[in-house]
């Protein structure tokens, strides 16, 4: 399994190397990557197949537990496989106009929001700077200061005499960034509720892509813990047929319930539900022969 490459030395500053900060800062804001920057945080290869609006395709490898460069602009289809061609997300994503700010700004495309990373905001002086954690985030544009290659942060920076400080952005990956960090940031989260549709896909992906890996006894732990559906190893399209059905019982578990509370038994709600099927039929038949007509 290949590995992303997160071994680069840190920058150390001192007192005595202000001037040689300064430089590196000046190289680091360069922004020589590709603008949209893939992020996987499955310990599985993938490959991003995207094509944009004028048909034009280009196929990326993304590395398990890492990231492929490549520059888009605008909207574009995306569809990423596992390396044997089994289907991981596909869906559109909007690239947008490439920053030319100071700082580094990338679009990150995350496979399913699966590699938990952070932009955090980082203070010298006397400035503002907010942190901001893109676990299970798919899409998103990051600005920043030191990226992925900087293994710590650096403690001082140089500054002229009229500063009274700097806010700067150090975007690096929380833990070693894969998929299971970020479902447990995602049941940490704030509003948990809102989160569990994303940690259930993920897992849903390694169950289905990745059955052996070792740590999905321990997530499905932590979802039995917390009292959470546990998503079973299918297919997206699988998936997504046990949602919308999901979706269609409780929807009628609520009206049948409804209907209850309004005085009506049993009988006479599926009495209710044969008729409206049979308008339903009705129509549809009507439809179709007007579609037919020559």
């Amino acid at each position: 399994m290949s590995k992303p490459n997160r071994s680069i030395p840190r920058i150390v500053v001192a007192s005595a190397l202000l001037t040689a900060l300064t430089l590196a800062v000046g190289c680091a804001k360069s922004g020589d990557e590709a603008y949209v920057q893939f992020v996987n945080g499955f310990e599985f290869d993938v490959t991003a197949t995207v094509t944009n609006d004028e048909g034009e395709t280009k196929t990326l490898p993304i590395p398990a537990l890492g990231r492929t460069g490549a520059d888009f602009v605008g909207s574009s289809e995306v569809r990423v496989e596992t390396a044997d061609g089994k289907l991981v997300s596909e869906g559109r994503a909007d690239f947008g106009k490439r920053d030319e700010r100071e700082d580094r700004c990338h679009f990150f495309y995350n496979v399913l929001g699966s590699a938990a990373i952070r932009n955090e905001g980082l203070v010298f002086g006397i400035a503002h700077a907010s942190s901001y954690t893109t676990a299970g985030v798919t899409r998103t544009n990051l600005c920043y200061s030191w990226g992925f290659e900087t293994k710590e942060a650096p403690k001082s920076i140089s500054t002229t005499e009229e500063s009274v400080g700097q806010a700067h952005h150090w975007l690096h990956y929380i833990d070693d960034g894969s998929w299971h960090v970020t479902v447990r940031k995602l049941f940490n989260a704030k509003d948990p509720d809102r989160k569990m549709g994303v940690a259930q896909q993920i897992v849903r992906a390694v169950g289905y892509h990745d059955p052996d890996n070792a740590l999905l006894g321990e997530i499905k732990a932590l979802f039995a813990e917390r009292d959470v559906w546990f998503p079973p190893a299918v297919s997206p399209s699988e998936y997504a047929a046990l949602l919308a059905k999901g979706k269609k019982d409780t929807a009628k578990r609520k009206t049948d319930a409804i209907a209850r509370e309004l005085g009506f038994d049993d009988a006479s709600i599926a009495a209710e539900k044969r008729e409206r099927d049979a308008i339903l039929e009705k129509n549809r038949a009507e439809i179709e022969a007007l579609a037919n007509k020559p």
